[in-house]
């Protein structure tokens, strides 16, 4: 997951070298190459520690986190376009160019490589809640027989999905007839 802004840019790269090369030349190409930096750096800058600060926190927290990545990965980058463009080491319209189209799409890498996390996160407490044989108090019960507990006849447990339950619960339109 680490490695796919990197895969990103490296395919932007391969992309616009030849329509680059074709409009702006080697000084074209220079520019291509700084703008890609900048921005896999500062993804990287703020997704890391992003995704490392999301395991010690909850849904709300993780949300907060992400808002305040991007918005320094903006004022990182608004700022580190300025100084080079100060600079003047670059041409300044197809380095900004390949700025925005290279941010635009690595805003959408990162998103996706957040949300995933952020997915991966919510599930897999999700999961060990939903197994119900790792909570006390649940231990399997087969033939009213249990190690911890009372017996409990799971035959007797009305069923919205049983043909025979006399109220017709859950059986939609379904009749009551065997």
């Amino acid at each position: 997951m680490y490695v796919l802004p990197v895969v990103v840019a490296g395919l932007l790269l391969a992309a616009g070298y030849w329509p680059t090369r074709i409009i702006a030349d080697t000084d074209g190409i220079r520019s291509m190459v700084a703008a890609q930096v900048l921005v896999v750096f500062t993804v990287y800058l703020t997704m890391v520690p992003a995704l490392r600060r999301m395991t010690r926190n909850d849904a709300s927290a993780r949300f907060q986190l992400v808002l305040r990545a991007a918005v320094v990965r903006f004022l990182v980058t608004l700022v580190s376009t300025g100084l080079i463009l100060w600079w003047g080491v670059v041409d300044a319209k197809v380095f900004l160019i390949w700025l925005a189209i290279s941010y635009l799409i690595m805003l959408m890498v990162e998103t996706l490589i957040l949300v995933c996390r952020i997915k991966q996160l919510s599930v897999l407490p999700q999961t060990l809640k939903s197994n119900r044989f790792h909570h006390a108090g649940n231990t399997p019960r087969v033939s009213g027989y249990t190690t911890a507990g009372p017996a409990r006849d799971v035959g007797s447990i009305p069923s919205p999905l049983r043909r025979d339950d006399p109220a017709g619960f859950g059986t939609g339109s379904q009749s009551n007839q065997p």
